[in-house]
């Protein structure tokens, strides 16, 4: 083999490293933001539970009134958790396609990769020169497919975690106004 088709050839592998590589880390990420939004909604839905525990115990407690305020308080807490666990669930299942989706992408990256290795393979006794450029190109795409990947997972886990944050904070505000209402 010529000093120009070794070189090709040792391009044409590393480019379908890379390719893999690439698809293996965006596949780990995306797991990390659903796993990271999936313990932030089993938290939140955890203090919403102790919440409106607390309120069910102070109704046990309080006068035929107080009770049926106290019930009322439970209602609306339960209804903020079951919106958080449905948040959450959203936040889990948006997350998880997008996992999906960069993994889908990367796997087509790694094909579009490897598609363009086999051709670098077959022109290398035609034109050395030629395979080296398309195989630097196809790793700055791969390198661009796996930055994309990460930032969208990113920004569905701020999502996630924003929505279960707003959700808690919301049930916590029920909490304390029902705890104003039974003060007076």
């Amino acid at each position: 083999m010529s000093g120009t088709g070794q070189y090709v050839a040792d391009k044409a592998g590393n480019l379908k490293n890379a390719a893999e590589e690439v698809k293996n880390r965006a596949y780990q990420t995306a797991e990390e933001a659903k796993n990271k939004a999936y313990e932030t909604a089993e938290t939140a839905k955890e203090k919403a539970a102790e919440k409106s525990e607390e309120a069910y115990s102070k109704a046990g407690e309080a006068k035929e009134k107080a009770y049926s305020e106290a019930e009322k308080a439970k209602h609306k807490a339960g209804e903020a958790k079951e919106k958080a666990c449905s948040d959450a669930e959203k936040a889990k299942h948006t997350t998880s396609e997008k996992a999906q989706e960069a993994f889908h992408k990367t796997g087509e990256a790694k094909e579009k990769a490897a598609e363009k290795t086999e051709e670098a393979m077959g022109k290398m006794k035609e034109t050395g020169e030629k395979a080296e450029g398309e195989t630097e190109e196809h790793i700055n795409w791969a390198k661009e497919g796996y930055g994309s990947a990460k930032n969208k997972a990113g920004e569905t886990l701020e999502k996630a975690k924003e929505s279960v944050a707003s959700n808690l904070e919301s049930a916590k505000e029920k909490v304390k106004g029902k705890k104003r209402d039974e003060e007076l």
